[in-house]
């Protein structure tokens, strides 16, 4: 594809000019370039032509008040390219170069920046000498001439330009000039006359002739003839122009200044044409703008009349979408434009909504021919949006360099490109973002796609390159769709030298905002003794991961040098380009890390697929890819792979986390848990460890020719010939582990459970981690934020006796909300059901009416429409009758009520994904409230949902989840309750609620205020209980900081803090737990176990 060599070929291209050499072999004998030679061209004092880099410009005497232009001639006097790059001002008088001006200036330099210039071409610039008013007649200044592609010390010329100016009084314009003037119109010119001498003179103004002597006239009350001018007095004198035909006109007219000067006669010249007013474009067309974005267009407004024009009544038609951009202080309505000039005019369209939008700017003139003007406006609202990763910088960190490496040694960082906006309605392909610039006329994707420089001397121009992936289009772009919307640039640094790197890198796109995207690429070459290093696993299976969860697996450096000088350098540690976007690295790319002889690090990386489960198992996959300073393994890759789809098993936990443990000793025993929640059985073929993490045969402490693992089952299943049978729903599996350090430092492990569902191969992963401590110390750190999240679920029996307590409920919202309110919590609640039938469809017998069908219960689905949003937060517009609303869930739903089973229904796949997709937030307390008069009826043990929502934070994160209930807990319903449905609870509730040391009350309370509050409080995320992460030696001391400051388990009579081995939890009183915004950390010994 043509794009791919393009693309590549730029990528080597360094800097914003290419500069193609030719050939001059005579002037260096060792390679074939050429050159080109400044030649400036000018006439000396004799009249001599001559060419040199040292030129002279003469304008002789100039009247003040007058002007002389000349041509100043550059010649290419080599046969190779020429480029003018710049003329500078070195001293003198005053000049204006180009658009750079500066005061009192007598000389006007009409210089175009990086005029180019081929072999004996030439270029001619206007140079014009308008002396002014000064205390000298002599004018004088130099200049400086710069250009590229010469020999060195050949790359300037110096240009001087001298004139002298007179005030003599007999000075006249050569021409008047009234420039275009409308038909009918009329226009004037000034001239005027002074007499500066100390003696009465009079000055002479003749009649006007020639062939358009009727279109020319003196104002009205000019006298004509001899007119006396006294000492010190001035006169002005103004001439009317006024066509008739679209033509040119020219007079003369005869004019003395004063008696002893000649008369001389002056043209006049003028223009007639339609109207002196015109603008260019005559419409605007923004192309696609995303709402939110703006895009800048401009209308160049040019007079040809001598006097100002103001536009009125400035004004878009559609001011949601379009509107003029005036100039700070400025009234938007009105614009100037200047006599002889041009001004732009800005105009933006900011797009209301997706579509075509269209609009006019009109505005009014005072001109007779032009009264008002109108200019069409289109846009289309969608389009391109850029966003960069990195942003701002992509730093390398510090990067191995071996002078004789062959190949030389190289770091490659990926820069993603992603376009983050949106597509019309029509699905217009040229709203894609497009890399590259924009021409003039609008057309997306010119070269250059990007630009690469570098920003210090030590950065040579082939160090730093970039490549495109091949399947980028340029005429195509990316689309703003999921899976299309993104690509991966592979940024590629190969040093030279030792020292710091540096360079910036623009992304040209048709971003109407953003057009151009710069990211400072930054790195520090060292030089270190090649290292030996190890890098495991060498690859990572993911298992079976559903969409909306993840999996986090490390992959673990070492150096595996033994002696204090052995040094060993990790750059680069990130996803290479292609990888799939389900795969990140937890704490983002490691730019370098330095690794001590011994030492080991660890890069997370997590899956966490996204979208809808689909109906069969889709493979992702990716690779991490690494760089060392090691010449013989400069640099290594990991594959990633991952099965997306539909699980049968829970494995709880799913993710277990051993804590510190002294080497030589062993962890407690850990159990697992597996539930099938299919509705067919599984067969389990096979528990295993796939990564036991330890050392090889050979290692510091691996004697032996066996490996030395960390990890160990201690105990599954027997699994008989042909696999393991796992009915559904039925007693859960289990196996246990444990883990035993042998050296110091985190290790990380994988239990493989390998399973044959809906007749397919299928292996899910449970993963491990511990650390081996000198003194097997552990601490635990538990943070409560100052704003808090919690997102809470209440699951409300909707069956046909709870409308007294739904109307409790919603009338005590304060109290539930107000520790929530008083702590500043970031909530989100939802409302789901206890109804999990699947409906019934209309019965229809014949000679009979239709018998209505059941519709299906929400089944874990939260409550919500338009008018009532199925998330509401503390900013959601009248949140407090919303909820009231949306908490009546009415009383039609099913006898069967489940609590547990659509609660976990609503929190995980598909619906959290899905339809409930916005509620979960990772970083938030989570907790569900169940409100039932009747007792659990789902379909699972008690323990696999308290395993299944454990699941959700994490075990290690149980801090994190609470369950509670309102609901029938007394042995019988009491006193002025009109009874439970069904009976009290049986235990269910009460237990989950214990395991996860939520909050229980009665249903049947008098008192709903005063136990809203208190749920709420837990509910919210208020905790006095932590649980520990392992167990500790009570033996030994328990340390318990606050922010920092210890805290003893007793201060006089009251205690603070009390271990509790039962739940292995630190309980704190109410008085003394941890609030918002504080910080907790609890460190203690667990014992040496064989």
């Amino acid at each position: 594809m043509m794009f791919r060599s393009l693309g590549f070929v730029a990528a080597a291209v360094f800097g914003a000019v290419t500069i193609v050499s030719g050939c001059d072999c005579a002037r260096t004998g060792q390679t074939n370039k050429s050159f080109g030679e400044i030649g400036v061209v000018w006439i000396d004092a004799q009249q001599n032509v001559v060419t040199s880099r040292d030129a002279t410009y003469e304008f002789g005497t100039v009247a003040v008040g007058d002007s002389v232009t000349k041509k100043m001639v550059v010649k290419n006097l080599g046969t190779g390219q020429l480029i003018l790059t710049s003329l500078e001002y070195l001293e003198g008088d005053g000049v204006n170069i180009a658009d750079a001006t500066m005061d009192n200036a007598s000389f006007d330099v009409r210089f175009v920046r990086d005029t180019t210039l081929g072999a004996s071409e030439s270029a001619e610039f206007d140079i014009t000498f308008h002396p002014v008013p000064a205390p000298t007649r002599a004018h004088s200044v130099k200049l400086l001439l710069r250009a590229a592609g010469t020999r060195e010390g050949e790359e300037t010329a110096t240009i001087t330009l001298t004139g002298e100016a007179t005030s003599d009084t007999c000075a006249l314009p050569n021409t008047i000039d009234f420039g275009k003037v409308a038909l009918g119109a009329t226009g004037t010119q000034t001239i005027t006359f002074s007499n500066t001498s100390a003696a009465a003179t009079n000055a002479f103004f003749g009649q006007i002739a020639g062939v358009d002597a009727a279109s020319f006239k003196y104002a009205p009350g000019q006298t004509i003839g001899e007119v006396a001018l006294q000492p010190g007095a001035s006169r002005e004198l103004v001439f009317e122009f006024r066509p008739t035909e679209l033509r040119a006109y020219e007079a003369k007219v005869n004019l003395r200044a004063a008696s002893t000067c000649p008369a001389k006669d002056v043209t006049l010249t003028g223009l007639g044409v339609d109207t002196v007013l015109e603008w260019t474009p005559a419409s605007l067309d923004f192309l696609f703008v995303q709402p939110g974005s703006s895009a800048n267009r401009q209308v160049v407004f040019k007079n040809y009349g001598s006097s100002d024009i103001e536009l009125f009544n400035v004004q878009s038609s559609l001011p949601s979408d379009f509107a003029v951009k005036a100039d700070t202080g400025q009234d938007p309505t009105k614009f100037v434009v200047p006599a002889q000039g041009e001004r732009a005019m800005n105009v933006v369209c900011s797009p209301s909504q997706l579509g075509l939008r269209e609009g006019t700017l009109t505005f009014n003139t005072p001109l007779t021919k032009t009264p008002q003007g109108a200019i069409p406006l289109t846009c289309f609202g969608g389009g391109p949006d850029i966003q960069v990763i990195p942003s701002g910088t992509l730093n390398f960190g510090k990067v191995a360099y071996f002078p004789s490496a062959n190949p030389p040694t190289s770091v490659v960082r990926r820069i993603t490109v992603m376009n983050v906006g949106s597509t019309p309605p029509d699905a217009n392909p040229d709203a894609n973002l497009r890399l590259g610039q924009v021409s003039p006329s609008g057309e997306p994707g010119q070269l250059p796609l990007i630009k690469l420089t570098p920003t210090n001397g030590n950065t040579a121009a082939d160090e730093f390159s970039v490549s495109f992936p091949p399947s980028y289009d340029p005429a195509v772009g990316l689309q703003a769709k999921a899976g299309a919307n993104l690509m991966d640039l592979a940024v590629t640094l190969t040093p030279k030298t030792l020292g710091a790197k540096q360079a910036e890198l623009i992304i040209y796109s048709n971003d109407p905002d953003e057009p151009e995207t710069k990211i400072t690429l930054a790195a520090d070459a060292v030089q270190l003794p090649p290292c030996d290093y190890s890098v495991t696993p060498a690859s990572v299976n993911f298992g079976l991961v559903t969409p909306g969860t993840y999996r986090e697996v490390p992959i673990t450096f070492h150096n595996n040098g033994v002696n204090p000088g052995d040094v060993c350098l990790i750059s680069g540690v990130d996803l290479m380009p292609g990888t799939d976007p389900a795969y990140s690295m937890v704490g983002g790319a490691i730019p370098s890390k330095e690794l001590q002889s011994g030492e080991s690090f660890q890069a997370l990386i997590r899956v966490e697929p996204q979208g809808q489960v689909p109906n069969a198992v889709v493979n992702l996959t990716g690779t991490l890819q690494y760089f060392a300073s090691s010449p013989t393994r400069p640099s290594g890759t990991v594959p990633l792979s991952t099965a997306v789809g539909p699980s049968c098993l829970t494995i709880a936990p799913a993710h277990e986390d051993f804590g510190a443990v002294k080497p030589g000793c062993s962890s407690t025993t850990r159990t697992f848990n597996i539930y099938n929640i299919c509705s067919s059985a599984v067969m389990l073929d096979q528990i295993s460890v796939r990564e036991g993490a330890g050392q090889q045969p050979g290692g510091p402490n691996c004697p032996g020719t066996s490996p030395c693992p960390e990890f160990f089952l201690t105990s599954t299943p027997p699994i008989p010939t042909g696999g393991l049978s796992i009915p559904s729903g039925g007693t859960p599996v289990t196996f246990q582990a444990k883990y035993k350090a042998i050296d110091v430092g985190s290790d990380s492990g994988v239990i493989a459970v390998d399973v044959h569902q809906t007749g397919l191969p299928v292996t899910y992963l449970v993963t491990l981690a511990g650390k081996g401590d000198p003194a097997g110390q552990n601490t635990d750190i538990f943070t409560q934020d100052a704003q808090p999240k919690a997102d809470l679920l209440l699951t409300i029996d909707n069956s046909g006796s709870m409308e007294p307590y739904q109307t409790s409920l919603a009338n005590n919202f304060a109290s539930f909300i107000q520790y929530a309110t008083s702590a500043n919590v970031d909530w989100h609640i939802g409302v789901t059901t206890t109804d999990m039938d699947d409906g019934e469809p209309p019965i229809t017998l014949p000679g009979l009416p239709p018998i209505p069908g059941i519709p299906p219960g929400d089944k874990g689905r939260l409550r919500g429409d338009a008018n009532n949003p199925k998330v509401l937060t503390p900013t959601t517009p009248n949140v407090v009758q919303l909820f009231k609303d949306k908490v009546k869930v009415g009383t039609n739903g099913s006898a069967t009520e489940t609590g547990l089973a659509p609660s976990l229904a609503a929190l995980t796949p598909p619906l959290s994904v899905g339809e409930n997709a916005g509620f979960l937030r990772p970083d938030a307390n989570l907790a569900v409230v169940v409100i039932t008069d009747a007792p659990d009826q789902s379909g699972q043990p008690a323990s696999y949902y308290v395993n299944s929502f454990l699941n959700i934070k994490g075990f290690n994160r149980a801090n994190m989840f609470t369950f509670n209930a309102i609901a029938g807990f007394a042995p019988t319903p009491p006193q002025g309750c009109a009874g439970y449905d069904g009976g009290p609870d049986d235990g269910t509730y009460a237990f989950v609620v214990a395991q996860t040391n939520g909050v229980k009350d009665e249903i049947c309370t008098q008192n709903w205020a005063a136990t809203l509050q208190g749920l709420g409080k837990t509910a919210f995320g208020f905790r006095t209980t932590f649980f520990l992460n392992s167990t500790p030696d009570v033996n030994q001391p328990i340390t318990v900081k606050v922010n920092g400051v210890p805290v003893p388990p007793t201060q006089g009579a009251q205690t603070n803090w009390a271990y509790d081995s039962a739940t292995n939890a630190i309980v704190f009183n109410q008085q003394t737990a941890p609030g918002p915004g504080e910080s907790l950390e609890i460190t203690y010994f667990v014992g040496c176990l064989p």
